[in-house]
């Protein structure tokens, strides 16, 4: 039925950029919005978390439709992949503010409440204050304690209708039972309308009951209802058969058939769906689902025995297997309780991802079953083992070496099985065993010819050529440099890496990558730029982005120290381009940190996550090791906040101190000096920069200090006259000098607004659109983005939010 008030309240998916619709299960709000956009001329996209799972897809899915309007576009918002967290977000704003909308657009996330904890809140505000022009979002969901809605509804950006606005009213009571020919009086109405309060689902089955003779308030509440006229109406044989299905979320005819064990479900569902409107079928999916007030009833009276539970979970672990969804299999297999079925599957010597191993009973499993489990199972264990470790389950950790050991003791004396087959498993706990020695390069170094012997040739099952090489880290070098004196030896060192050998190349380029840091970091920036070139060259035969980006980095690092500004600039935006194309979040947190440091101390634009701070919202292993607050405290000295810099050095340096970088101490003391320099003047930072230069001279580091130099400079002319005498410290001071020139142009770039750009903003800031801009400039809307387009490059901004906050900061609003 058409309810035309509620329609009228709807009518704002067409006047606000986002509409949030929430209410409990059953209160109409799905069937009332799809009723709403029928009737209109509008383009729509429905997204349901119920059909998806998890981020990803859903994003995925809303790339690949807008992919149908602008198909460039649509390809750019796939290669990005989810924006789960502030980087991404900008860039996502950055791409969608390209798109162009010949008509309206409403895109509809429904059953919004089973995307919890994805940050997609937040985005989704986002995306409504940026206005994009004929892109309309509806939210449905029965929660928005996620979304923080007061600043968007107070702007007129977002608008909200509560459940208290779905409930029905009398005449909409009185419409529905005349359009269902049902025969009720004026008395009955308000008896129902007193007891159901406005709730649809509780009136349909109320008005149900009244059809099998309950009286209206016998029985008080929704599950007796339902209890009486969608459930016990069934006979035995139907009733167990739906308390089965409700295992699952949704589900075909076929899956049906297997998981409960029957051949019938194409006629049971069939009568299902005739009789009962909580029984529903997506002809485009071609899904069934049930209705989730119902699924709720049935699941709070899954009366199975232990038996009969295990039965069923096993058999949907078994078709979900079938399937390849290896984490859901591998959750329903476990409380199927058949953890055998789960070890042999992930025994195989396929390549399974790692993370695989991080289901849902996964420690149960791997914890608590036999003794002998882990010895039948070796490379099942031994994954869940690597997973653990890498994922920091401290646990595990604490307890590794003993576990390798007692694994290893005991296939070495294993009777019953071939050579091969041991030397396998022997060569995958060296796998294993190689990362307990982390941030080590010579103790890891030392496994590989073992490892090597052992596969003869096999390729390891856990080692993969998809590991992220440098965990995360956009500087190779940086993960082991330890001690003092060490940073050439460990570069000669990876020249012997063989790890790429047994691990179906991942790490390739790591050879000649750990040269080109060296002469980066020690000042031969031409042998930098030749061996980064060598290392991508080498790197992309085997995909290896890791090494591709950190590659990169030092090119652009080596360039901008030899004037090659615009070279240097390409690299930065190769290596952002690169990681945006991957789903890893990783690789675009690892091109991040590299943007971040860069465009600090060359006062190019430097991003907003970085100025405000999110470092959390980075991903990273291992917290970064640090890399990140070595980013952010070039970025608090760039802008002038030495008092912050200064306060938060022994933070830094407890980052620093996990793993023992030296990089990143040295680069503390650096910064340290800086801000000293700043906040007292530059005998006062001597001290600071005498101790970065002991830390540095037995390494010959340089590009720390003239990646700083601006700062370091009446610093370095402060020094006592010995030092200043020192031949290292000499060529220190001369490499600023030099570096400073070459990247002059790039500090004296003229990043000014004109005044037409000003008044855009400002008309921005007072919540214009874009066409309300052009009327109030008396201008057309495509100048009104053509100055956009500008505001936004000259801001570093990906969209109307981050440069109206760029521009707050900037003192320009």
């Amino acid at each position: 039925m058409i309810r035309k008030r509620l329609n009228s309240l709807l009518f704002s998916i067409d006047t606000y950029p986002l509409t949030i619709v929430e209410a409990p299960a059953g209160y109409g709000k799905t069937t009332a919005v799809k009723d709403y956009l029928s009737g209109r001329r509008n383009d729509v996209v429905w997204l349901s978390f119920q059909r998806m799972h998890g981020l990803s897809e859903i994003w995925s899915r809303f790339a690949e439709e807008m992919g149908k309007r602008d198909p460039l576009i649509g390809a750019k918002l796939a290669e990005l992949g989810p924006p789960s967290d502030p980087p991404r977000r900008e860039k996502a704003f950055s791409i969608l503010n390209g798109l162009e909308l010949k008509r309206p657009l409403v895109v509809v996330f429904d059953n919004y409440e089973l995307a919890g904890g994805t940050g997609l809140a937040e985005l989704l505000l986002c995306l409504g204050e940026e206005e994009i022009n004929n892109l309309h979002l509806a939210v449905l969901t029965r929660d928005t304690s996620e979304f923080d809605l007061a600043f968007s509804v107070a702007r007129e950006r977002c608008y909200v209708i509560s459940r208290a606005q779905l409930k029905f009213t009398a005449d909409e009571v009185r419409d529905y039972c005349m359009l269902a020919q049902i025969r009720i009086t004026d008395d009955a109405v308000d008896q129902l309308i007193a007891y159901a309060d406005g709730w649809i689902s509780l009136l349909y089955v109320m008005l149900a009951g009244m059809e099998r003779g309950i009286p209206i308030g016998m029985t008080p509440t929704l599950d007796e209802l339902i209890d009486q006229t969608l459930f016990q109406v069934h006979n035995e044989n139907i009733r167990r058969y739906l308390l089965q299905l409700s295992v699952m979320d949704s589900f075909t005819a076929r899956q049906a058939d297997f998981v409960t064990d029957r051949q019938d479900s194409n006629e049971l569902l069939r009568v299902l769906r005739k009789k009962n409107a909580f029984i529903q079928y997506d002809g485009q999916e071609r899904l069934y689902r049930i209705h989730p007030v119902l699924l709720d009833f049935l699941r709070a009276r899954q009366n199975f025995s232990s038996e009969e539970e295990r039965a069923l979970y096993g058999r949907l672990g078994e078709w979900l297997l079938r399937e390849n969804d290896l984490r859901p299999a591998y959750s329903c297999l476990a409380r199927a309780g058949k953890t055998e079925r789960i070890l042999s599957h992930m025994n195989r010597t396929l390549p399974i991802r790692n993370l695989y191993t991080d289901f849902d009973g996964a420690d149960e499993v791997f914890e608590s079953g036999s003794q002998e489990l882990p010895t039948e199972y070796p490379v099942a264990y031994l994954r869940y083992l690597f997973f653990s470790m890498v994922s920091g389950k401290k646990s595990v950790v604490a307890d590794l070496p003993r576990r390798l050991d007692r694994l290893e003791f005991v296939y070495r004396r294993k009777k019953g099985i071939g050579e091969a087959e041991r030397d396998r498993v022997l060569a995958e706990i060296l796998c294993v065993r190689k990362f307990t020695a982390f941030n080590r390069l010579e103790a890891m170094h030392a496994y590989n010819d073992e490892i090597l012997r052992l596969l003869n040739g096999r390729q390891s099952s856990i080692m993969l050529q998809v590991n992220e090489f440098t965990f995360g880290l956009p500087h190779y070098l940086y993960l082991y440099f330890r001690d003092a004196g060490s940073l050439k030896s460990l570069a000669e060192l990876s020249q012997y890496n063989f790890h790429p050998a047994f691990a179906d190349g991942c790490g390739t380029g790591s050879d000649s990558l750990a040269l080109a840091e060296l002469a980066c970091e020690t000042g031969d920036f031409r042998t930098a730029v030749s061996e980064s070139r060598k290392a991508v060259y080498k790197a992309e035969t085997k995909a290896q982005l890791s090494i591709m980006i950190c590659a990169r980095f030092c090119g652009a690092r080596a360039n901008f120290a030899l004037g090659q500004l615009q070279t240097a600039r390409e690299l930065l935006r190769t290596l952002r381009e690169e990681a945006e194309q991957q789903s890893n979040p990783i690789y675009l947190s690892m091109a991040r940190l590299c943007e971040g440091y860069l465009c600090a101390p060359l006062e190019m634009p430097i991003p907003q996550w970085l100025k405000d701070g999110h470092l959390s919202s980075l991903s990273l292993y291992f917290g970064g090791m640090g890399f990140d607050r070595l980013v952010y405290g070039k970025a608090l000295l760039a802008q002038a906040e030495y008092l912050k810099l200064e306060a938060l050095s022994d933070s830094f340096d407890a980052s620093f101190a996990v793993f023992q970088n030296r990089l990143g101490f040295l680069h503390g003391a650096i910064l340290k000096a800086a801000a000293k320099s700043h906040l007292s003047g530059a005998e006062a930072a001597v001290p600071e920069l005498i101790r970065a230069l002991d830390m540095a001279k037995p390494d010959g580091i340089v590009l720390p200090f003239a990646e700083c130099a601006r700062h370091l400079l009446p610093v370095f002319r402060a020094l006592p006259k010995k030092a200043r005498e020192d031949a290292f410290e000499r060529r220190v001071q001369e490499i600023c000098a030099s570096y400073l020139e070459a990247v002059r142009p790039l500090l004296s770039e003229d990043r000014s607004l004109t005044a037409r750009e000003i008044e855009v903003l400002q008309c921005l800031d007072r919540g214009l659109t874009r066409n309300e801009i052009a009327d109030r400039l008396f201008i057309s809307p495509g100048t009104v983005k053509t100055h956009l387009r500008a505001i936004y490059q000259k801001l570093d901004a990906d969209g109307k939010v981050s440069a109206l906050r760029a521009a707050r900061q900037s003192g320009l609003l």
